[in-house]
């Protein structure tokens, strides 16, 4: 790397020096990092290598572990190296909260030092996509086919918020998601008709700034030559949450077209009327290649060939095993059905032509994300880095004899869940609100949610805060602020939100994995299934697919209870499934089980400052004590003596 950006970035991360003096002006203390200095560094090093002689772009994939300082660890480099340079960066986010963060702090922070150190002021801006936008023509025709209930009046506030931003992420920022029958894409601007375009256009002038911040599904378009961003040109791009990657992969080389984005036609109401018939036996989506649904097939492909355009979908009809899955999928009370093809193969980044050099930043990268990425793990221009110290973790962890979520008894069950595992989750959740400090209860969705708020208010727990989805988010946020005591429980709140110095007990109520029977999963299944392999190990790659994604949300609700360096706080979980440290399980005296099966490598969730060295506080863990009508109610499983809090 050329001396001057190497020595720029470590006159940025100088203590006094420009990002110390820029945090202190926030409020924010400033501890300089040797491993946050020496990812920018390397970052810096991919910056300026550039294209090789055949023209072929730089790229490395970064661990970069909770504390390092990740975001002003490429940001720095980053902004720097264009304003050195005079050319232009993006980065791309996958979360909502995560970019406006950026833009708000760490981004602006890292344009000052830059300022400081090369005299250049960048200029940078937030891109958006047309579907990060409320079309109101899709609210209309959505409220005019739902009727009364919670439903239309999330739509009816939906329609409101048009007219301030109309951004779906201020929407998820101010209220949380939306809700579970309604998808994002029913209610985006997605079609060139629509009036609410001239929205969108507004928000194109900033496209010229230095730095683009933009969404990640945007940058991966981008990078693959498809021209999201226009012509420009950009020297260098950073795709952050990289463990979001894979998701946004699928969700990019699946094709959806909805009929709120078709003009109205007698053909578009008869596409209606088929999944409002449907709707009654089926839930929510129709795998049309299923020989079992051939007569349906028929009638959709006919349909398609009425509205024409669709030819793409229509050739997917006709293959029985082609690359595409044609499936017909429906929400809103099935008033909005929609045309889908899903590929049977897991989707890669592929060839990277439209930047000169490309960093992937993550928390915790994968086999299966350096598969997707097709960047070897030896790459020179990777590297891991982990703090050697940040904040400091406390674990109290379910024995192994607790009841477990899933229900042994589908007639007993409650949404679906162990009626026994939620009377251990709300006992463990009283245990922690006894304690009389700031609790942050992470739960996996709205019917958690409620019943162990209802649970929990039964019991006396008079300072809980549930957020609802649909609810302002901002109001519950400050509402935990004002009290030390309080105790906040929300499905949505896994990442995305920057509470430092307040979450002094944080309760993982349980592993936040999706169901088997979504339609990429079970396409997945099939495929596995048609080469050859036996149904338990077909049952075991989907679930390790899952548990990939599980494990990311639960590494980021881990890391909602350390902000800053100084952060001290406890984390309990309250799903036995959640492996044991072996200083529990290698004590034969307390007869635990050790760790088997698809579980085990949630243990990679724990920062590894945590679990390793001599400031470890994993192998120290505590199990919780199981009350004595808890203990009644689960199942029979071995137990044993145990180290208890």
């Amino acid at each position: 790397m050329p001396p001057l950006l190497s020595d720029l970035i470590h006159a940025a991360f100088a203590d006094p020096g420009p990002i110390a003096e820029a945090m202190n002006v926030r409020g924010r203390v400033y501890r300089r990092s040797p491993d946050q200095i020496a990812f920018a560094q390397a970052v810096g090093r991919l910056f300026t290598a550039g294209r090789d002689p055949n023209g072929k772009g730089a790229a490395g994939l970064f661990e970069s572990a909770a504390g390092t300082g990740k975001s002003l660890g490429y940001l720095v480099p980053l902004t720097l190296f264009c304003a050195t340079t005079g050319q232009s960066g993006i980065v791309g986010v996958s979360s909502p909260g995560g970019a406006g963060q950026l833009a708000r702090s760490e981004l602006a922070m890292a344009a000052e030092a830059a300022v400081d150190l090369t005299g250049r002021r960048l200029s940078f801006a937030r891109r958006y996509a047309p579907q990060d936008f409320l079309s109101r023509l899709k609210l209309e025709a959505l409220l005019g086919v739902v009727e009364g209930g919670a439903l239309r009046e999330v739509l009816g506030r939906l329609r409101a918020f048009c007219d301030d931003s109309g951004l779906i992420a201020d929407w998820v920022r101010d209220n949380g998601p939306l809700p579970g029958k309604l998808h994002p894409r029913d209610v985006a601007l997605t079609s060139a008709f629509d009036r609410d375009s001239e929205v969108y256009a507004q928000h194109l002038p900033g496209a010229d700034a230095d730095i683009l911040l933009v969404p990640q599904a945007m940058a991966v378009r981008h990078l693959r030559g498809g021209g999201a961003l226009g012509e420009r040109r950009f020297a260098c791009a950073v795709i952050d949450e990289a463990e979001a990657l894979p998701e946004t992969l699928d969700h990019l080389s699946a094709w959806h077209l909805s009929v709120l984005d078709l003009p109205p036609s007698v053909a578009r109401e008869a596409l209606v009327r088929l999944a409002r018939r449907l709707d009654r036996d089926h839930r929510g989506l129709i795998r049309l290649s299923d020989p079992r649904h051939e007569a349906v097939r028929a009638e959709v492909r006919a349909i398609a060939a009425r509205l024409g355009g669709l030819d793409r979908f229509i050739a997917a009809c006709d293959q029985a095993h082609g690359a595409e899955v044609p499936c017909l999928s429906w929400s809103a009370s099935a008033a909005v059905p929609a045309f889908e093809l899903v590929s049977r193969e897991a989707a890669g980044l592929g060839e990277i032509g439209a930047v000169d050099s490309l960093c992937i930043a993550a928390g915790d990268i994968d086999e299966g994300l350096r598969e997707r990425t097709g960047i070897a793990s030896s790459h020179d221009a990777g590297g891991r880095f982990t703090p050697r110290r940040f904040g400091m973790l406390g674990f109290n962890l379910s024995p192994p004899a607790a009841p477990r979520p899933s229900p042994e008894d589908e007639a007993t069950a409650l949404n679906g869940r162990n009626p026994a595992w939620y009377a251990w989750a709300e006992a463990v959740c009283l245990r922690v609100a006894a304690l009389g400090q700031r609790t942050l209860i992470l739960s996996v969705n709205a019917a958690d949610t409620a019943e162990l708020a209802r649970r929990l208010r039964a019991r006396g727990v008079s300072r809980l805060i549930e957020h609802v989805p649909g609810e302002r988010l901002s109001e519950s946020l400050a509402a935990f602020r004002a009290r030390p005591d309080a105790v906040l429980i929300a499905p949505d709140l896994w990442e995305g939100i920057d509470l430092p110095g307040l979450v002094k007990h944080l309760v993982i109520t349980r592993l936040p994995l999706r169901g088997h029977d979504g339609l990429w999963m079970r396409l997945q299944a099939e495929r596995l299934t048609e080469r050859g392999l036996g149904v338990a190990d077909v049952r075991r790659l989907v679930f390790e697919q899952l548990a990939v994604e599980a494990r990311r949300r639960v590494a980021h609700g881990i890391g909602r209870a350390i902000r800053s360096s100084r952060d001290e706080a406890q984390i309990w979980i309250a799903d036995p499934r959640f492996p044991l440290p072996d200083s529990l399980t290698g004590d034969a005296r307390l007869g635990l089980p050790a760790n088997a099966g698809y579980f085990r490598d949630f243990t990679r969730c724990i920062p590894e400052r945590f679990r390793a060295g001599l400031l470890a506080t994993w192998p120290a863990a505590s199990l919780i004590d199981i009350a004595p009508e808890i203990e009644a109610e689960a199942p029979a499983r071995r137990k044993g003596r145990s180290r208890r809090v």
